[in-house]
């Protein structure tokens, strides 16, 4: 079975206490499917280009102006989509003060990346 992965990841802009991956897993097929209902979603009213859930929460950027009841719908209908289709969910996490401490600057600098040791969790 041939399986499609998504990652995001967020952190290391210093826009919160942690470095987070998430990757959502699925069949090929079924990332087909949901790829198609999450495109008619995304352009049901209030219609956006991507989701961020930072700026769905805090009322920013595409959601700027958007009640919040309007929000948080459009995020529970996107996520009841992931629920539908995403078999896996992934999520990795490390303090930038732990890694600080123990990695940065301790090894390798093609291994000095937060990212670098979630990544290789899923393989």
């Amino acid at each position: 079975m041939t399986v499609q992965i998504y990652i995001d990841e967020s952190g290391k802009g210093g826009d919160g206490p942690i470095f987070e991956m998430v990757a959502l897993q699925a069949p090929a097929d079924a990332w087909a499917a949901f790829s198609e209902e999450w495109e008619i979603a995304r352009k049901i009213s209030p219609a956006i280009e991507y989701f961020s859930a930072a700026e769905c929460w805090m009322g920013q950027g595409q959601f700027k102006g958007i009640e919040i009841v309007e929000r948080m719908g459009k995020a529970e209908t996107l996520a009841r989509l992931v629920e539908k289709y995403v078999f896996q969910i992934h999520s990795f996490f490390v303090s930038h003060q732990d890694f600080e401490y123990i990695f940065k600057s301790q090894i390798d600098h093609r291994y000095d990346d937060p990212y670098f040791f979630m990544a290789t969790q899923l393989i």
